[in-house]
């Protein structure tokens, strides 16, 4: 699902993103009509309420490849306190869950995360980049049923100074966004 370097893609500021489709569209003007018309898209999405369903191509395995993601703003701040991402990596039947947390949380304390009182997954840190920190977890069917039928979730974890802290994240559209996710052949 997550390859350091898409990992790494996934923290481009808004401008870097806007950069590239800039460039895709020029470089889509300059091809000639024909190639546009059998030329397959590089990337597509589609929203469904809070989630995204991303894919793109992967030109080695002649596949798509897709995961469903979620921004959680900031509150009264720009940008995201949270950035959720799930998926399967190429070849593998696990559903994966990567958390991406700002710098400054207590990495021995992981991520829990529970639906009312019950825990349905633990994400462990996995490394820190400049910016942020990078959490996974595997979602068997049973977490993944009570997600679809949730409204909400909750992420539990710790600051520097082992404050604890929790984001409410909204489960609204991820059975549509998770239909979607894997029937595009994630």
């Amino acid at each position: 699902m997550f390859s350091k370097n898409e990992i790494m893609r996934q923290g481009l500021s808004l401008t870097a993103a806007a950069a590239m489709l800039i460039a895709i569209g020029v470089h889509a003007a300059k091809a000639e009509s024909k190639d546009v018309l059998t030329e397959k898209p590089v990337q597509t999405t589609a929203t469904f309420s809070d989630w995204t369903v991303r894919c793109r191509s992967a030109q080695e395995q002649d596949k798509t490849l897709c995961e469903m993601i979620q921004i959680v703003p900031a509150k009264n701040q720009q940008g995201s306190i949270a950035n959720l991402a799930v998926g399967r990596m190429p070849g593998d039947e696990n559903v994966r869950l990567v958390v991406q947390l700002p710098i400054g949380v207590h990495l021995p304390a992981d991520v829990n995360i529970k639906i009312g009182d019950t825990d349905i997954a633990r994400a462990e840190f996995q490394s820190c980049f400049t910016n942020f920190c990078l959490a996974r977890a595997e979602l068997d069917e049973a977490a993944i049923g009570k997600m679809k039928d949730a409204a909400k979730m909750t992420m539990s974890f710790q600051d520097r100074a082992q404050r604890d802290a929790s984001l409410e994240i909204s489960l609204k559209g991820f059975t549509a966004a998770h239909d979607a996710t894997f029937k595009a052949g994630s």
